[in-house]
């Protein structure tokens, strides 16, 4: 996917995007919530952090676990944007919920089986693949902390680990599919995980 620009005999001295994936614009279906909204998904994912035995909801199991933190998110929703509602609110509730028990801002990307990768190189530079074309997505992770949790969601089941130390991680995971990641200081500028 991503290819090293090299000169004869010279050493690989820096990373080129595909022309395709330059020409790319924010065209995928998971629409960016606004900043009052995301401000909002911030005070309940606070809330749900701070309200709710999350250790009691992982005995639960994935899935109902999933439920206990949805109906626990809607209570806190109710309270604390009680004019929000239709669609928006629905938005909201799906990324509180995708904050708290997924994988933030990839986890649309990675229920939607259309696509094949999912790239991210910054806070605000997440793309997907999908039939061979690359697209930039309009999702977006708060910033690079944000990255490092979903990096530790995705990694810590393996029984793996990322940090200043070993800061690169290629792994299998359970479905298959492979992860890659690299973090600082190998890479100055963000988190990366493909």
């Amino acid at each position: 996917m991503w290819s090293k620009k090299q000169q004869d005999d010279e050493p690989v001295s820096e990373w080129t995007i595909p022309s395709r994936l330059t020409d790319a614009v924010a065209v995928d279906d998971f629409a960016p919530l606004s900043a009052e909204d995301e401000e909002v998904v911030q005070k309940v994912h606070t809330r749900v952090i701070q309200d709710m035995d999350l250790s009691a909801v992982e005995r639960l199991g994935p899935s109902r676990g999933r439920e206990a933190i949805e109906q626990g998110v809607r209570t806190l929703l109710a309270e604390v944007a009680p004019n929000l509602y239709g669609e928006r609110k629905e938005m909201v509730t799906r990324r509180v919920i995708d904050d708290a028990v997924g994988l933030g801002p990839l986890e649309p990307l990675i229920q939607d089986k259309s696509i094949s990768e999912v790239m991210v190189n910054a806070p605000d530079e997440i793309y997907f693949e999908r039939d061979g074309i690359i697209y930039l997505s309009a999702l977006r992770f708060r910033n690079t902390d944000h990255i490092m949790l979903v990096i530790d969601r995705i990694i810590s089941p393996l029984g793996r680990r990322v940090d200043e130390s070993s800061p690169f991680v290629d792994a299998r995971l359970p479905d298959g599919s492979r992860v890659n990641i690299i973090i600082p200081p190998l890479i100055p500028r963000s988190p990366v995980i493909t």
